[in-house]
C-alpha cells in the first residue's frame, strides 16, 4: 500500500491516492475504508498543526518587524561623508559619459550624411556655460565623409548642459585634418 501524505482538512486515500475530507469515513473516488489507526492520525496531525499555528504567525510577525525595522533605519541614517563623497564622484561620472554621448550624437545630426559618421573620440571637462551655469565642454573628433566622398577627420566643441543630458551649443573647429583609409 502506498504511503498517504497529511495535509490540513484532507486526507490522502493510501489505495487510489485521491482526496477526502479529513472528516470522511471512506475515499470517494474508490470506496476504500479509512481505518481508526488513520482517522486518529489525521486528527492528531490537525491538532498539532492547530497548535503550532499561534507561534507560527508570531515568529512571522516577529521576522516582518524585524526586516522592517532595519530596513527603516538603513533608509533613514544619515549618509557618511565617504557615502556622500563617492555618490557625488559617480555622479559626475555619469554626466560626463552622458555628455560625450549627446555631444557625439548631435554632431552626428549635423552631419550631410549622418551613416558615415565614426566617433574618434569625445572628452568631456566641466566647464562654465556662457550665462555662469554649471555644464561640460566637450571636444568631439570624428571622421566622415565630405560632400566629395572623401573621408575626413574633423573637430568640433559641444556645450551640454550639467546633466550631460542636453547640448547647448556646438563649434566647428576648422582645419580638421583629411586622412585617407
Amino acid at each position: 500500500m502506498k504511503k498517504a501524505r497529511l495535509r490540513m482538512g484532507k486526507m490522502q486515500c493510501p489505495n487510489c491516492l485521491g482526496d477526502a475530507p479529513s472528516a470522511a469515513k471512506a475515499c470517494r473516488h474508490c470506496g476504500y475504508a479509512f481505518s481508526a489507526e488513520q482517522l486518529g492520525g489525521q486528527a492528531a496531525f490537525e491538532q498539532r498543526i492547530n497548535k503550532a499555528k499561534p507561534f507560527a504567525m508570531a515568529l512571522l510577525l516577529a521576522t516582518v518587524l524585524g526586516v522592517g525595522t532595519c530596513a527603516y533605519r538603513e533608509a533613514t541614517r544619515p549618509s557618511t561623508p565617504a557615502e556622500i563623497a563617492a555618490n557625488a564622484q559617480h555622479e559626475q561620472s555619469s554626466a560626463q559619459f552622458l555628455a560625450r554621448g549627446s555631444a557625439g550624437a548631435i554632431v552626428k545630426e549635423r552631419m550631410k550624411n549622418p551613416a558615415a559618421f565614426d566617433l574618434v573620440e569625445a572628452d568631456a571637462n566641466p566647464a562654465k556655460m556662457d550665462d555662469g551655469q554649471p555644464g561640460w565642454i566637450v571636444a568631439v573628433t570624428y571622421r566622415g565623409t565630405n560632400s566629395f566622398g572623401a573621408v575626413t577627420t574633423e573637430r568640433a566643441l559641444v556645450w551640454v548642459d550639467q546633466t550631460g543630458n542636453t547640448p547647448l551649443k556646438v563649434v566647428d573647429v576648422p582645419g580638421g585634418s583629411d586622412e585617407p583609409e
